[in-house]
């Protein structure tokens, strides 16, 4: 994930709550605890990109960075999902709401913040943070 900007904002995408962070070039944290908004996931699709979006505001707010420094997002959710961010066609157990089946999470995030967007799949690291090349 290269770009002009000097931040990547994380989003920690949970069956209950979203977590979010956001990091300098230098890896430098500029958020200092933990801060959970609800994730909508039970309510399909459209309800939970709408909450990563809030989220992804949250974050920026809080971490004072104005979004046009963003270069782009760093994305964790669980599964399961392909290293794309795609939820599986018979959907999980976070994910039981119908649209979900094959839904590409990545995409849609994307289109929502205009931002490019890096996936990692949760896969038993979950507490651990979202992981982003940012050089």
């Amino acid at each position: 994930m290269n770009g002009s900007g000097a931040y990547v904002v994380g989003l920690d995408n949970g069956g209950t709550a979203h977590k979010f962070t956001v990091m300098d070039r230098d890896g430098n944290f500029l958020i200092d605890r933990l801060v959970e908004l609800p994730s909508r996931v039970t309510e399909g699709p459209a309800a939970a990109i709408r909450a990563l979006r809030d989220a992804f505001e949250g974050a920026i707010e809080l971490a004072g960075v104005d979004r046009r420094a963003v270069f782009g997002v760093g994305f964790d959710t669980p599964g399961p999902a392909t290293a794309d961010g795609v939820i599986s066609s018979r959907g999980g157990t976070n994910f039981g709401h119908g649209e979900w089946r094959g839904y590409d999470f990545r995409t849609a995030l994307e289109d929502e913040l205009g931002l490019p967007v890096v996936v990692k799949p949760q896969d038993g690291n979950q507490g651990k943070g979202v992981t982003v090349n940012v050089t």
